[in-house]
């Protein structure tokens, strides 16, 4: 396997072929591109060293004995922990139904005989390229995997000692949520008032859309921890003061769902909104958004309107890549368009109720600035 730790590892290749000679020839041009080699001369050691070696890439013959080509790729990709390895087949083939049996089988790529040596080592270079950027991206899978593991453990932790330290189940709730938003907050350029403010302007969108008192209250506790998940983002990414890789940009869109995991599974009707909200507050009316490209009323209302109440809030908030822009120019920009942003990025009801009451997210906004703690912001916020 691919250490990308260590710049000097050598990339490994099992050659499989009953002819000694092929193999040695195989193995001298494999060597003197800086390749390390081990030699099968049958299909079953093949398969056998495959398991046993792992190997970053499998060339071996289609007519072997004990097991032909066929079988050992068969064998070697029914095998999860084998599955990535790129398979170069050697063959004389060249009928249309034998090769399209080798890619069903899961033959990568197709070397003839006899072997042209330059036409080979391209091949194998880029088999062996694509098996880097696969390695490095299981890589970064397991990574973060581990990372929201942990960072779970951490919260269920917290979630315990809430529950066992507070008898009302309002309060402990309560708690829960602002404990959930200072992990996620603290790792964040984001401050506790934006917090506040994106709590308070969705209470707004949501009575002036007519909803009753209850769902105000239980979105205005949801909207806290829309982020949540960014605790399970490596801090290099989130952090980043720059433009992301495409591969970056993946790990953050996340956030999304792994906020909605940590939040799954409560009774509390608090915690099963800000599921909702977690899960779907970048999701688009057009279907432009993430992570599902959900659309139009298959939104949740609840992620609708936190959408507009977190947009509007990061247009007027400096950011490093940005600086404040003022209430009018948010307005323009959340009701006509710019370059990033569209009007039919919104529902249309949400965009018309903010339309009536833009002006008290715009007192909002001059009443809450950037003084108080995290703590001391949140604990008013889930206090009013």
């Amino acid at each position: 396997m691919f250490q990308t730790s260590v710049n000097s590892y050598k990339p490994h290749i099992l050659i499989a072929d009953d002819s000694r000679g092929i193999v040695q020839l195989l193995r001298s041009f494999c060597e003197h591109e800086g390749y390390r080699t081990s030699e099968a001369y049958d299909g079953f050691q093949a398969i056998q060293m495959t398991q046993t070696l792992q190997p970053d890439l499998v060339m071996l013959d289609m007519n072997m004995p004990k097991a032909s080509g066929l079988d050992v790729t068969k064998a070697i990709r029914s095998d999860t922990h084998l599955f990535d390895i790129p398979i170069i087949m050697l063959t004389g083939l060249t009928g249309r139904e034998e090769r399209l049996k080798a890619v069903s089988a899961g033959v990568s790529d197709f070397q003839n005989k006899p072997v042209d040596r330059e036409e080979l080592m391209l091949r194998v270079r880029n088999m062996l390229r694509m098996k880097k950027m696969s390695d490095l991206l299981q890589e970064h899978n397991r990574e973060l995997e581990d990372l929201v593991q942990q960072r779970t453990r951490e919260l269920e932790k917290v979630l315990a000692e809430v529950t066992e330290a507070n008898r009302s189940i309002h309060e402990g709730y309560a708690e829960t949520i602002n404990r959930l938003a200072v992990v996620s907050e603290y790792r964040d350029e984001d401050t506790g008032m934006h917090i506040k403010r994106v709590s308070l302007n969705s209470r707004e969108i949501a009575s002036a859309l007519g909803m009753d008192s209850g769902y105000v209250e239980n979105l205005g506790y949801a909207a806290v921890t829309h982020d949540i998940g960014k605790v399970a983002i490596p801090d290099q990414i989130l952090l980043k003061n720059g433009s992301f890789t495409d591969l970056e940009r993946s790990l953050m869109m996340k956030h999304t769902v792994i906020g909605a995991q940590m939040l799954s599974g409560s009774n509390s009707p608090y915690l099963n909104m800000a599921e909702k909200v977690a899960l779907t507050h970048h999701e688009r009316w057009d279907g432009s958004g993430y992570p599902n490209q959900l659309s139009g009323e298959t939104i949740p209302l609840e992620g609708r309107i936190v959408s507009l109440a977190d947009q509007y809030d990061a247009l007027r908030t400096q950011r490093t890549y940005k600086p404040a822009f003022s209430h009018k120019k948010t307005y323009d920009i959340l009701t006509l368009g710019d370059q990033r942003t569209s009007p039919e990025h919104f529902c249309p009801e949400v965009l018309s109720a903010f339309k009536r009451i833009h002006l008290r997210l715009e007192e909002i906004y001059q009443n809450f600035q950037d003084s108080l703690t995290l703590e001391d912001s949140l604990a008013d916020t889930l206090s009013n």
